[in-house]
C-alpha cells in the first residue's frame, strides 16, 4: 500500500536517532519506522519499539507485532529515560509489509512532469525501500546482537528495576541481578551498584549476543529492627543525643525526636522541675534532665512529663517525687515542644534510684 497522505520526514528508524543524537527538534515530525518488539505493559506505556535506544510510546493499543511498520507523528519533544529515547506520538497508519512510498504530489514541478521525472521519482521509491529493506536485512543479520551505547558507569546510582527493564526489552535472556545489603544510608535503596556484561566493564559501542550474561547488583537499605526500649547501650543515636551540652541545639534534638517518636526510651536522670499544671493542686508538668541532679554539668537534651499526677508517672521505690531527686527514667517519645526545646515523653515508669 503507498503512502499518498503524508509528508514522511524520517524513512527509517536509524535516521530518526541519528536526528535525536544530533539535538534536533522533531515535534510534529513524521516517521516510518520498523517494529522490533512490541509491549503493552511496559515501564513507559504502550511501547513499540524499534531499535537500540528508540521507545515509541502511544496512548493507544496497536495491532502489531515484529516486522510491522508504523507511520506515527512525535507529538512531543522526545526524553531520555537511562539514556534511551522516550517517544511520545500518534499513530497514522500501520503496515503488515515494507510500504512503497510515493513523494508528496506538491513537491513535484507540474511543468516538468516527462519521462524523466517519472524515472526519477521511481529511482528515489526504490531508493526508499531499499533503505527499508537494508534496516529490516540489518535487524535479522543481528537478531541476537546488541550494541551498548551507554557507559556502564551511567548507569550506577539508577533503580536497578529500569535498567532490568531496558535489557529485557532488547531481548537479553539472561540477565542476573544480585542485591548488596547495607545499613549505610548514604546509598539510595534498590540504586545500582555495579553493571558488568560476562563479568567485566565494557565500552560504548561494545557488541554482545543476547544471551551473555548481563549482571546487575544494586544497593539493598538493611532494615534493622530496633530494641524495644532504646538506651544509650544498644542505640547509637541515643548514645549521641545524650552527649550535646548545647540544650537549644532545637535542630538536633528535634531530629531525634521526629526519628523516634513514638519509640520508648530509657535512661538514668533525674527531676530538674516541678510545676503545677494550670491550676490543679496534684497535676504537674515535670521537668527530666539526663544524670545526677547535682552534676556539674548537664549532658543531652531536656525531657518533660506533661500534665501528670503521681499515679501516671508509675513511681517504684519512692512514695514521693520532687525537684531534686534521681531516677532511672522510662518514657514514650511524643515529639518535639519547639518553645521549650525539649522532648515530651508519654510516662512509662520512674525507678528510685
Amino acid at each position: 500500500k503507498a503512502i499518498t497522505d503524508y509528508s514522511i520526514d524520517y524513512k527509517t528508524a536509524k535516521d530518526f536517532e541519528k536526528a535525536l543524537n544530533d539535538g534536533k527538534k522533531v515535534k510534529g515530525k513524521i516517521v516510518l519506522f520498523l517494529v522490533n518488539d512490541y509491549q503493552q505493559d511496559s515501564v513507559l506505556g504502550i511501547n513499540t519499539w524499534a531499535g537500540e535506544h528508540l521507545n515509541f510510546i502511544s496512548k493507544e493499543e496497536l495491532d502489531v507485532k515484529k516486522g510491522y511498520y508504523v507511520l506515527g507523528k512525535v507529538t512531543k519533544e522526545p526524553e531520555k529515560v537511562l539514556r534511551s529515547w522516550e517517544i511520545k506520538y500518534e499513530v497514522l497508519e500501520t503496515y503488515k509489509k515494507k510500504p512503497k512510498i510515493k513523494e508528496d504530489e506538491e513537491e513535484t514541478n507540474q511543468d516538468e512532469i516527462g519521462t524523466k521525472n517519472d524515472e526519477s521519482d521511481t529511482n528515489d521509491n526504490s531508493e526508499v525501500i531499499k533503505d527499508a529493506e537494508n534496516e529490516s536485512d540489518e535487524l535479522e543479520d543481528k537478531d541476537n546482537v546488541v550494541i551498548m551505547i551507554v557507559p556502564a558507569e551511567d548507569y550506577i546510582g539508577t533503580d536497578y528495576k529500569l535498567l532490568k527493564e531496558e535489557l529485557e526489552s532488547y531481548g537479553i535472556t539472561n540477565i542476573v541481578v544480585e542485591s548488596v545489603k547495607t545499613e549505610d544510608t548514604k546509598y539510595k535503596n534498590n540504586a545500582i551498584k555495579e553493571f558488568t556484561i560476562n563479568g567485566k566493564t565494557y565500552k560504548p559501542f561494545d557488541e554482545f549476543q543476547k544471551d551473555d550474561e548481563f549482571k546487575i547488583v544494586y544497593w539493598k537499605i538493611k532494615e534493622t529492627k530496633l530494641p524495644d526500649i532504646l538506651t544509650i547501650d544498644n542505640n547509637q543515636d541515643m548514645a549521641e543525643i545524650m552527649k550535646i551540652t548545647n540544650q537549644g541545639d532545637a535542630k538536633t534534638i528535634s531530629a531525634f525526636a521526629n526519628k523516634y517518636k513514638g519509640k520508648t526510651i530509657k535512661f538514668n536522670g533525674c527531676i530538674a522541675l516541678m510545676m503545677k499544671h494550670g491550676n490543679y493542686k496534684t497535676r504537674f508538668d515535670v521537668a527530666l534532665a539526663n544524670g545526677d541532679y547535682k552534676a556539674k554539668r548537664v549532658y543531652g537534651p531536656l525531657f518533660s512529663f506533661m500534665d501528670v499526677n503521681y499515679y501516671d508517672m508509675n513511681v517504684s521505690g519512692s512514695d514521693s517525687v520532687a525537684a531534686g531527686m534521681n531516677f532511672t527514667i522510662t518514657g514514650k517519645i511524643i515529639g518535639f515542644n519547639p518553645e521549650g526545646n525539649y522532648i515530651e515523653l508519654e510516662p512509662v515508669s520512674l525507678v528510685k534510684r
